[in-house]
């Protein structure tokens, strides 16, 4: 059974982690929706996924029209590319170089969004070499991430803000 621990100082659901996955002393890195009795938090670059999504369909939909089809490998290395921002911007934000801005959570997740898209949707329609190179290069996106984060000595950082009480002092 899934269990979300809830800080004890704060009013949220638990339900609400689930959408924004930072604990409140993080809602700087979500979109906050004001309902009538409270405001609800969003990930900033979750949403950049689903928006990121909706473009990917309309992408799908109107390459047609210009004589190119998504599955181009043109457009596919353009797909490829398009997580580099996010995992750039994140790498970053983790080391504690700097703070990112929602505005460019938002956008980099619309781009990681329309990548992760791209590969289920070549999964789903068994575009297989799409989908083994596509995991592949997710793969080098995952080793660049990890061997960044170990030479930059940002791991135990990261793992201390993304799961506290899970490192040995």
């Amino acid at each position: 059974m899934l269990t979300i621990r809830v800080p004890p100082t704060s009013d949220a659901p638990a339900w609400e982690y689930l959408l924004s996955h930072h604990l409140p002393t993080r809602f700087n890195r979500t979109i906050a929706i004001r309902g009538r009795a409270r405001t609800y938090h969003v990930c900033a670059r979750c949403s950049g996924q689903f928006i990121g999504l909706l473009a990917w369909l309309v992408a799908f939909a109107a390459l047609p029209l210009m004589k190119l089809s998504i599955f181009d490998d043109r457009v596919q290395l353009l797909f490829a590319l398009l997580p580099l921002p996010a995992a750039l911007d994140w790498i970053t934000q983790a080391a504690g170089r700097r703070e990112s801005r929602n505005s460019l959570r938002v956008l980099s997740g619309m781009m990681l969004g329309a990548a992760f898209t791209d590969l289920l949707a070549s999964l789903v329609l068994a575009r297989w070499t799409i989908v083994l190179v596509g995991l592949f290069v997710l793969l080098l996106y995952v080793l660049a991430l990890m061997v960044s984060l170990r030479i930059s000595g940002a791991w135990t950082k990261v793992i201390a803000d993304h799961f506290p009480g899970t490192l040995l002092d």
